[in-house]
């Protein structure tokens, strides 16, 4: 119910008037939400995965670098 509520007021800020959870409109929006929430979930994942790859070429890196004779 609260998330419900609170979804119902983000969407009277965004059209001017209330509007009824049943309404195709309010519908619309929360389905654009939560492929905009997917959306971003699928990219923190990607940014986290790429940041550990980074760290591990860069650990590799410079064991490689200090293995070796200058």
């Amino acid at each position: 119910m609260i998330k419900r509520d609170e979804l119902l007021e983000e969407a009277r800020e965004f059209f001017g008037y209330e509007i009824d959870y049943r309404d195709a409109k309010f519908q619309r929006m929360v389905e654009w939400k939560e492929e905009q929430a997917k959306k971003a979930k699928k990219a923190f994942k990607r940014n986290q995965k790429n940041n550990l790859l980074a760290l591990s070429v860069a650990k590799i890196t410079a064991e490689s670098q200090g293995e070796t004779p200058s």
